[in-house]
């Protein structure tokens, strides 16, 4: 059942601003209401049992979250905000009055004697999907402090499996294309750390991981033309980063690094026939810390600056065996 979707939104936002004793500060959350539209696709699994995947765009608009107190108290100000998104999500769902199964339309179990679908051999196939998470950058002098990222990744991926009656076995890598990033802008007035408040020209610091590549190993068992299993390994991933521009701040600096760190996760394969498969999953990657780039301070001084990534992803593939 592939379907359109749209409607109301609404969501709780919570926000704040500056730190004790800065000249600006205020918090406060507030319900908003927007609205909501997207895309899925809906299989029975039995009769009374269907999975889903879905993506939605979501418009919570702007408007008012909590008020500002500025100078001490001097003066107040309305502050609002404005938050887009977008969520991808898996379901599972109950039909109370049963249908016709999804299975019933599939090729049926090739194995010899109806014994457990076969996995072995060597297979490719493409996935996508999106992560959020955080990064972080800090020196010698500074530390900005963790802020969001988010974004897609899609890529290839090709592996092996080895089965031993229901347990199967594998090792699988993948390259990905990714576009998650985040940043963040504050002040640097060379006492408080920039991107963080103060009281003097603006910095922006930002991350973003350009490519993602994962070599993992595979534990599974076979529940019917369903493959649930554990993996984990090698992750290794291109950063880039900067902190403010040569015309201002004076603060400044961007780099690139590829950075090797760890994944985990786990997923479910289930096969659709003989050779195509289909999948969905959740990876761990921590890509670590370590240099990013050099920072160029007031006077010329160079100071490196240490970058820090992790995120979490949800993705969907399509598999293709070649025995």
């Amino acid at each position: 059942l592939p379907y359109v979707t749209g409607g109301m939104a609404s969501g709780y936002i919570h926000a704040a601003e500056g730190t004790t004793g800065s000249f600006v500060t205020g918090t406060g959350s507030e319900f908003h209401f927007g609205w909501t539209g997207g895309a899925g696709v809906e299989a029975m699994i039995d009769p009374h049992w269907s999975a889903k995947v879905e993506y939605l765009y979501t418009d919570l608009r702007n408007g008012h979250v909590f008020t500002d107190i500025v100078g001490g108290g001097g003066a107040y100000w309305t502050e609002s905000e404005q938050m887009r998104f977008h969520v991808i999500r898996a379901g599972l769902n109950y039909k109370f009055t049963p249908g016709p199964s999804f299975l019933a339309v599939l090729p049926p179990n090739p194995g010899p004697g109806g014994g457990p679908w076969h996995w072995s051999g060597y297979y490719a196939g493409v996935n996508f999907g999106g992560g959020a998470g955080s990064a972080s950058q800090s020196d010698s002098v500074f530390d900005r402090g963790s802020y969001d990222v988010g974004g897609t990744v899609i890529g290839g991926t090709f592996g092996y499996n080895w089965q031993n009656d229901r347990w199967v076995y594998g090792v699988e890598g993948d390259l990905d294309y990714s576009s998650i990033r985040g940043g963040t802008s504050g002040i640097v007035d060379f006492v408080t750390p920039p991107c963080s408040g103060g009281a003097g020209p603006v910095a922006n610091c930002d991350t973003k991981l350009t490519w993602l590549g994962t070599a993992r190993g595979r534990v599974g068992m076979v529940w019917d033309r369903l493959l649930p299993y554990v993996t984990g390994g090698l992750a290794v991933g291109s950063l880039e980063s900067s902190e403010g521009s040569p015309a201002a701040p004076a603060i400044f600096g961007s780099g690139t690094v590829t950075r090797a760190g760890w994944t985990a996760g786990a997923g479910l394969e289930a096969k659709i026939d003989d050779r195509w498969s289909a999948k969905f999953e959740y990876l761990y990657v921590d890509l670590g810390s370590g240099k990013g780039f050099t920072d160029t301070y007031p006077g010329g001084a160079l100071v490196d600056e240490d970058v820090t990534f992790h995120a979490h992803l949800l993705r969907g593939g399509l598999n293709f065996r070649f025995n």
